[in-house]
């Protein structure tokens, strides 16, 4: 994969999460030289559950972490309104 296809790939991930991720879910994303990483804050969804941070997205390179982040923040947001 050539870099423009990478830098394509990340900025349509970011615009993806800025769209469907759920309300109150949050990404960051931490970069440094050689190294990235994905962090999703899920809220809590009832006065006795905290919050939680989840940073184990794997994958080839940033954009597949952070489908992996959305994709887990809807899933997991489905299954707490069920």
């Amino acid at each position: 994969m050539d870099m423009k296809d990478l830098h394509q790939r990340t900025g349509s991930a970011i615009q993806r999460a800025a769209k469907d991720l759920p309300e109150d879910y949050e990404i960051t994303i931490e970069i440094e030289q050689g190294a990235g990483t994905v962090r999703l804050f899920v809220p809590p969804y009832s006065d006795d559950e905290n919050g939680e941070v989840i940073n184990e997205f794997s994958g080839e390179d940033i954009a597949y972490k952070i489908e992996n982040a959305i994709a887990y923040a809807i899933e997991h947001k489905i299954n707490a309104e069920s």
